[in-house]
């Protein structure tokens, strides 16, 4: 069996998005629905061909950089 980077980032962002739908059904907030909505964002763009991986991969690089921030100003407007 090889382990590709799609099949790596989707596995991934399966185990992210399942996190975000836990948040989002412990505490129902617009932040919680921003969560849920990146984290599909990124599972969906993974299964793009040939560049999908990397694009997934920028996404939750930025989520882990600046997520924070993102989500505050979610949640301040």
């Amino acid at each position: 069996m090889v382990i590709t980077p799609t099949a790596e980032s989707t596995a991934g962002n399966v185990f992210n998005a399942g996190a975000a739908v836990y948040q989002f059904a412990e505490n129902p907030t617009m932040v919680n629905a921003t969560r849920v909505a990146v984290q599909g964002i990124a599972a969906a763009v993974s299964f793009i061909p040939v560049a999908g991986w990397g694009i997934s991969l920028g996404i939750g690089i930025a989520d882990a950089v600046w997520g924070d921030k993102f989500y505050n100003w979610i949640d301040k407007h």
